[in-house]
């Protein structure tokens, strides 16, 4: 049986995982008339470059076949390093080109907030959403006695395969179900900044804050990789990320004075000498 606290936690998670992006989204849509080319693009551009390109470079140097896989995988400080960096260099240069190919004609700060407001959107409703309707349906499935019946219907490895996810969500502490919708929460927020200071980037003409963009994603997925494996504490990891959500949010609002459209700056005239 899965606990009646475990199944609060799955509806919380799967609840914000879809409604906290979707509302943010129908927010600065309507309030800054930005279309909804820019929240789709945000989402394609997660899904081309963060699924599809990224996994195929992860395929092709630590795959089966690969020296090197046993290495890195054995290793917290290369995983999370390798991983970090992986991730920082395919999302932002995905971000990169997206502003500079597709939304170039719409650079200003709000479209860098939809656009991530899609980016962290789809993955918070790909990598947790989807995953909690599973778990959802599998523990009430569980709960309702209905397992045995399902099963009957499953080859021998799907069966073993349903009872060790059935294992891990009883095992699994409640609370961390909770913890999955808010650590959702906070990486839309860190994506959004990422998206702006990307977009930043690109209206200044200083591409350093590209670089600073992948080390800041390299970082954050570095820590919690690390974290996790060394310390197997995943609170202190959600601490991190709480920071840099933080920090993220703080630079978001910095930023919509920094990339202001110039003509919106008052012009100030001294007045004509009367002689």
């Amino acid at each position: 049986m899965i606990s009646t606290l475990s199944l609060i936690g799955m509806v919380f998670s799967l609840a914000l995982s879809f409604l906290f992006p979707l509302i943010l989204a129908i927010y600065f849509i309507r309030k800054y008339k930005t279309g909804i080319l820019t929240l789709v693009t945000g989402a394609a551009v997660f899904i081309l470059f963060a699924l599809i390109l990224e996994q195929l470079v992860h395929f092709l140097i630590i795959g089966p076949n690969s020296p090197i896989a046993e290495s890195v995988k054995n290793s917290p400080l290369l995983l999370g390093l390798y991983g970090g960096f992986m991730a920082g260099i395919f999302e932002e240069t995905g971000r990169l080109l997206a502003f500079l190919f597709i939304l170039k004609k719409t650079q200003d700060w709000s479209h860098g907030v939809v656009y991530g407001i899609g980016h962290g959107g789809i993955e918070s409703v790909l990598i947790v959403g989807l995953a909690y309707v599973n778990n959802l349906f599998l523990s009430l499935t569980a709960n309702s006695g209905q397992l045995e019946t399902m099963k009957a219907a499953l080859t021998a490895e799907q069966i073993e395969v349903l009872e060790h996810g059935m294992q891990t969500i009883a095992e699994t502490d409640p609370a961390l179900f909770f913890v999955a919708g808010i650590e959702r929460v906070l990486t839309v927020i860190i994506q959004i900044g990422l998206s702006v200071l990307v977009l930043y980037a690109i209206r200044k003409r200083q591409y350093l804050y590209f670089g600073l963009a992948i080390l800041l994603h390299a970082a954050l997925d570095f820590a919690a990789v690390f974290m996790n494996a060394t310390l197997k504490n995943i609170y202190i990891t959600e601490l991190i990320i709480a920071a840099f959500a933080a920090a993220a949010i703080v630079w978001i609002i910095k930023a919509k004075a920094l990339m202001a459209p110039e003509d919106s700056v008052p012009d100030i005239q001294l007045a004509a000498d009367p002689q």
